[in-house]
């Protein structure tokens, strides 16, 4: 525990030292990369009672934005951005907000005191800031290069670190893990469903990698490089890995859909991906395919069946009709999850069907925004990171994917910023070189 106590110092000493440093930019990255991984560190290696690194780099990013900018020019934010700022805001303020008070009122918070409720409140404000100063400066082309490199080194990252989750568990790290530490020799590894450096459960992390698979499938449409292929491979292998069967049918609709737009265009692409979808599955997808034919003994299985156990949410709010306008108000009767994984249902059931509306509302204009996107060269498609986005909250509960918004705040002008980024830098070395 003391080898972890000095890896906490020497980060939160990098941190500060990095804040008057280092750019703006770099905390950008920082938060990007870091903060799906929550705080890995065991418990008694965080010396600041209550705050992790993730909450240091919340505050310092910040911080280091106002000393930098001193103004956020919300003004001149594109439709995207805008759709950036308005889902995160509508999703982790407004609904995460709701869900925390009420789930205190009627629940409790497994003994959480108010003081803490109001602490867990405040750092949805403080995510909300990051996220939104974040996309307002995407433009500035050192802020795009932080935001492109982040996504693509944290996808990339949190795919690999799955493969490696039994050596955390076994160092002490604090990382999601369902299984004891003394079971792992005796499951098959395809079967752990671990999920390296994520903070979350594996569902969750599918939920994640396939908004990075949208990514690299946008890109890779504009600008046909193989490497954007190996990087769907490494994400699409870490969805095998975690089991998720949400996870390979939100898949086989981005790629349906890619198929479908490109074949003409791109055959050797959509033949290339096709072929390596069905070699990873053939090879590693057993347990996942096992899973899969699980689904007809689930189906009347109440502690396993999430569409079946999401009916007994409607039921509710058939009996008591008030909840479709201002959500639940007294203590529901199901103890199972309390959430009905399935996040359209649950912001009726924690907020009305208001809840619902805007945030289909606001859903439905970031993909409108997608038609001029086509048109243009130096965009990619939000289509694919959209679905990846939207499809598996049908049974996911309430966990926001913050890569999402990030993903919309670079994808109106992308290659024209990557480029000027690129210009800069050439003139940048010209001078030097005199």
């Amino acid at each position: 525990m003391i080898l972890y106590q000095l890896i906490y110092i020497g980060i939160v000493f990098l941190l500060f030292t990095f804040f008057f440093k280092a750019k703006w930019s770099s905390y950008v990255f920082l938060f990007i990369v870091l903060i799906p991984m929550g705080s890995v560190l065991p418990g008694k290696a965080v010396l600041i009672p209550g705050i992790n690194i993730n909450e240091m780099i919340l505050i310092l990013l910040i911080g280091k934005y106002i000393i930098t900018y001193r103004s956020i020019p919300l003004s001149s934010a594109n439709r995207l951005q805008k759709g950036a700022i308005a889902v995160t805001f509508f999703f982790v303020v407004v609904f995460f907000s709701t869900f925390y008070i009420k789930h205190y009122m009627f629940y409790g918070l497994g003994g959480v005191s108010i003081e803490k409720l109001f602490i867990r409140l405040f750092k949805l404000i403080l995510l909300f800031i990051s996220i939104l100063l974040i996309v307002v400066k995407s433009d500035s082309p050192s802020v795009f290069l932080s935001i492109k490199r982040g996504l693509i080194v944290g996808v990339i990252l949190y795919g690999i670190s799955v493969f490696f989750s039994d050596f955390f568990i076994q160092q002490g790290l604090a990382v999601s893990t369902g299984m004891d530490l003394e079971k792992l020799d005796r499951v098959d590894y395809w079967e752990r469903r671990n999920v390296g450096l994520f903070s979350g459960d594996s569902a969750y992390l599918s939920h994640y990698l396939l908004v990075g698979i949208g990514f690299f499938l946008s890109i890779y449409e504009k600008r046909k490089k193989t490497i954007y292929i190996l990087g769907i491979t490494i994400l699409f292998l870490a969805i095998i890995y975690t089991g998720s069967r949400t996870g390979l049918l939100v898949f086989a609709i981005i790629i349906l859909v890619y198929s479908i737009k490109n074949f003409q265009k791109n055959i050797f692409g959509v033949t290339a991906i096709s072929l390596v979808v069905l070699l990873l599955l053939s090879f590693f997808g057993y347990y996942l395919m096992e899973r899969i034919l699980m689904l007809q003994f689930e189906a009347v299985n109440l502690e396993t069946n999430r569409i079946k156990f999401q009916l007994y949410y409607i039921k509710e709010m058939i009996d008591h009709p008030i909840y479709f306008i201002f959500g639940y108000y007294q203590k529901s009767s199901l103890f199972r999850w309390r959430i009905p994984h399935n996040q359209y249902l649950g912001m009726v059931f924690w907020g009305g069907f208001g809840y619902l509306s805007i945030f289909l509302t606001i859903l439905y204009k970031i993909f409108r925004t997608d038609k001029v996107l086509k048109k243009s060269t130096n965009s990619i498609s939000i289509l694919y990171p959209f679905i990846g986005f939207v499809v598996p909250y049908l049974l996911n509960p309430n966990e926001y994917v913050i890569y999402f918004p990030l993903i919309l705040s670079i994808s109106h002008n992308y290659f024209v910023t990557s480029n000027e980024y690129s210009r800069l830098i050439s003139n940048k070395y010209r001078r030097v070189l005199g």
